[in-house]
């Protein structure tokens, strides 16, 4: 029934549930892909998914993705009081950090997806009051279901013993580049330097704009989204329109048809 239905998905949502199962579900698909003898030249993931693009790579073990999706989730949920909350606005960067400036609002943009989309990161009080201003300016705005401010400062607690957990992982190298949210340039060969950027990963901004822009600088023209959904490949075409791409999403119809049919 609706109401069950509805508790399930909320308890899926719930970010301690969610990043290990959306790894589970991307490294599945992803070795069905493998498989069909699909391998990739690189690899780029958005927010959480960057662990599963070092998995893809070669630059992290299955278990050690496991282990770290379950821990980051944990983490993430931990605390007392106000997570926060993420707004997702249909504005440019520049605009919306002059907004958030004009506003007096405590706020970051976490997430640059699109030449026209950014998220916004935050406590829930700051978040509902610029969701309010944002309305009344004509502007189109989404809160996320999501259930903390990713990428701020309201998840910096957790960046301290993620970082202590990775000093155990290996991270070795490998010939796949994976481009990280932070810079948008490829990975750290180092294992030190790359363990450095992904425990800062979780409470930096997600510029994934200039990611897809390097990948494609790089030469790269077909892009393969693998994971729920197929949110990114609409960001993708959006960063690079007018160019000659293909963009192909491994759950096409979002959920909507089972896997075999997409």
């Amino acid at each position: 029934d609706d109401d069950t239905r509805a508790g399930q998905e909320a308890e899926l949502l719930a970010t301690q549930t969610a990043q290990p199962a959306i790894g589970a579900v991307s490294l599945g698909a992803f070795r069905v892909l493998e498989q069909f003898g699909i391998t990739p030249d690189a690899t780029c993931g958005h927010s959480y998914g960057e662990l599963v693009a070092l998995c893809a790579a070669g630059r992290l073990r299955p278990q050690d993705l496991h282990e770290l999706s379950r821990l980051r989730g944990e983490l993430m949920a931990t605390g007392e009081g106000d997570h926060g909350s993420m707004l997702a606005v249909a504005a440019e960067s520049q605009w919306v950090q002059a907004f958030i400036q004009n506003h007096d609002l405590d706020l970051v943009v976490a997430n640059h997806n699109a030449p026209r989309q950014v998220v916004l990161s935050g406590a829930t009080e700051q978040i509902d009051r610029a969701a309010d201003i944002l309305s009344q300016e004509g502007l189109r705005t989404k809160k996320l279901p999501v259930s903390a401010a990713f990428h701020s400062r309201l998840v910096a607690e957790a960046a301290a013993p993620f970082a202590q957990k990775l000093k155990g992982v290996k991270l070795p190298k490998s010939a796949v580049p994976v481009y990280a949210n932070t810079t948008g340039t490829p990975y750290p060969k180092t294992a030190a330097a790359a363990r450095k950027m992904l425990a800062e990963q979780m409470v930096s901004p997600v510029d994934f704009v200039q990611c897809v822009k390097a990948m494609f600088a790089d030469g790269v023209r077909t892009f393969v989204e693998i994971g729920p959904g197929r949110r990114l490949s609409g960001l993708i075409g959006e960063i690079l329109s007018g160019e000659e791409i293909t963009v192909v999403a491994v759950d096409a119809s979002s959920g909507q048809h089972p896997g075999l049919v997409d």
